[in-house]
């Protein structure tokens, strides 16, 4: 488990999500990040007992820039601003990014360990030089994969993002049959080997208002979207569209979709927050090693006040957990050797 941002509530939602979880329902638990600054998020959780249970296991970073003293890069619980908000946004990045790529160095999946993260701020991260748009990107150059998709999971709703971190006058360009065939292929087997659906039922969205309205709304839908559906059918697959966003979501919630293929960030995340918030879950597909993360950000203003729910962490942690004893899930990789920013 990663801190996340310092700033934020991410070391205290993870440390008591660890409180809220059942006894015994995982064989290791390990933080990684700076030690002080979970042990303060503890402390300002009255979690400070549980956070020794799990001390003495972590595994901590040091901070690359910082070469003074006698122990270059450590970091003393005194020095450390307080509050954590007023560290300033490289720092709080490059702490960040250097937990996430430590962490992952660590992972042995063949050994059934899994990654959650805790949430981090983009800006800070790119500040801290990590140049990558969020956790998916800087994990998939982490782990070598080429082909990688978010799926957010949220009671009977999963959706998965075809085009993600990306402005949205750039997701036209971005919708293309290569990668929707990769988000769909990704989406069927993480169906069937995740969540035991053997024929899994999937939506592909339409880019335009009412899925172009016959072209007169759009030509994206039937320049594209139309003849992939057909070919996809044909070979087998079991999905529908182009459906219209305003509608596809809900009749995934009536059950008659496992997944709905969304075609940008904002298209397949209002419906995912709307229909549980605070309850939902981030996978990301196509990595060798299972990792997932809660549905929300870093809450700056929250942080340190106790009013940080940490629901959707337990069920990240839970998710990993069911995912991680699932064999078949995880993509093909070079298993125990990333972990290098290059």
């Amino acid at each position: 488990m990663t801190m996340g941002d310092p700033r934020g509530i991410g070391p205290e939602v993870a440390l008591a999500a660890l409180a809220e979880a059942t006894p015994g329902s995982f064989h290791r638990v390990r933080l990684v990040g700076v030690r002080e600054v979970f042990q303060r998020a503890a402390f300002e959780r009255g979690l400070t007992t549980l956070f020794h249970r799990y001390a003495e296991d972590l595994l901590e970073i040091r901070d690359p820039l910082d070469e003074s003293g006698p122990d270059p890069g450590r970091i003393l619980l005194m020095e450390l601003p307080h509050p954590f908000g007023t560290l300033t946004p490289d720092q709080a990045g490059r702490w960040a990014g250097r937990a996430v790529q430590a962490a992952v160095r660590e992972l042995r999946p063949e050994l059934g360990d899994a990654l959650v993260t805790a949430p981090i701020d983009k800006h800070a991260l790119a500040l801290g030089g990590y140049a990558f748009p969020g956790h998916t990107e800087f994990l998939a150059h982490l782990a070598g994969s080429r082909a990688v998709a978010m799926m957010l999971v949220a009671g009977a709703l999963r959706v998965s993002l075809v085009t993600g971190h990306v402005p949205l006058a750039a997701v036209p360009a971005e919708v293309t049959p290569e990668r929707i065939r990769q988000v769909f292929a990704l989406t069927r087997d993480a169906l069937r080997a995740g969540f035991g659906i053997e024929a899994p039922r999937i939506a592909l969205c339409g880019l335009n208002p009412h899925a172009g309205d016959g072209g007169a709304l759009g030509s994206e839908e039937m320049r594209i979207l139309e003849p992939l559906v057909a070919e996809l059918r044909g070979e087998g697959g079991d999905v529908t569209g182009p459906v219209p966003g305003d509608t596809a979501f809900v009749r995934a919630v009536q059950g008659e979709f496992d997944a709905v293929l969304a075609l940008y960030h904002d298209q397949g995340m209002i419906p995912i927050k709307l229909h549980g918030f605070g309850a939902g879950v981030n996978v990301t597909l196509g990595l060798p090693f299972v990792r997932t993360s809660p549905d929300h950000g870093t809450a700056l203003e929250l942080a340190g006040t106790g009013r940080a729910r940490a629901d959707s962490f337990r069920l990240a942690l839970q998710l990993a957990r069911d995912l991680a004893d699932r064999p078949g899930f995880t993509q093909p990789g070079l298993q125990g050797s990333f972990g290098l920013v290059t």
